[in-house]
């Protein structure tokens, strides 16, 4: 985990020196280590669950840890356009910043998930590709309010010439809000469904419970105000921000209420 959390900081750093510098020799070296950062995490998360003998999703820090893959995989082809690179330079210290926070933690399990109910792996790619289209919502949402910053203050030729227009801002973020809208709504329907057919205790999901309806009411409101009262860019930028960081405290909170203790006759 500390090599995955030396490279997205490395990423990033590159990403913000492109931005600044405009050199597109930077711009391919951005890239490229964004694509070696996605692999080489890839490579971390088949490896963590070799040693489980599970799917590595057992855990808040382990669900964290893929979603920070899928939005890593998200922002590759992202990256691609000359328009919407600078975006790099915003999602990739977050990554690390995340690994950072999930490291120590990322490799404890509660015990493996029963793999007879089909519903678990339809919740699970659901609610990953929510949480993840968070995060990518989130990452347009900072974008988008700190280069109209820069225009109001009129000093967009200091450092904002790179910076995605705002137009394709907004549209990152609202197809982003929408695809994680659906999935996240679709992952509870899923988990309810295989939490019943478990028996699975609602004491031990009740972090992931939290989370997802946490996410969910960040994505309605922010669509709900966009469509039914015209709420476009800078209010729907707000709204996500605001949101993705009550969601991360409660989140936090809820955990530390809710603390990783082993079952016992389970792998630490």
């Amino acid at each position: 985990m500390m090599a995955l959390m030396v490279l997205y900081s490395l990423t990033g750093l590159v990403f913000i020196l492109y931005v600044f510098l405009r050199a597109p020799r930077l711009a391919l070296a951005g890239r490229g280590l964004l694509a070696i950062s996605a692999l080489a995490h890839l490579c971390v998360i088949v490896l963590l669950g070799l040693k489980m003998r599970a799917l590595p999703l057992t855990s808040l820090p382990q669900a964290l840890n893929m979603m920070v893959l899928c939005a890593t995989l998200i922002f590759i082809p992202l990256t691609l356009r000359r328009k919407t690179i600078a975006l790099g330079a915003f999602y990739s210290p977050a990554a690390a910043f995340i690994l950072a926070l999930i490291s120590p933690q990322a490799g404890l399990s509660r015990g493996v998930i029963p793999p007879s109910h089909l519903w678990y792996p339809l919740h699970t790619m659901a609610v990953i590709l929510g949480e993840s289209m968070f995060i990518v919502a989130t990452v347009a949402s900072a974008a988008y309010l700190i280069h109209e910053h820069l225009i109001r203050k009129g000093s967009i030729h200091a450092m904002g010439e790179d910076l995605p227009p705002l137009t394709i801002l907004d549209k990152v973020l609202m197809h982003s809000m929408s695809t994680g809208f659906v999935a996240i709504t679709l992952g509870m329907l899923f988990g309810g469904f295989w939490a019943a057919a478990s028996g699975i205790a609602l004491a031990d999901i009740a972090v992931k419970i939290f989370s997802g309806a946490m996410t969910w009411a960040v994505f309605a409101l922010g669509i709900h105000q966009r469509y039914a009262l015209g709420w476009m860019g800078r209010r729907t930028a707000l709204i996500t921000v605001c949101g993705f960081g009550i969601t991360v405290v409660a989140v936090v909170l809820f955990w530390g209420m809710y603390p990783y203790t082993p079952r016992p006759g389970m792998a630490p």
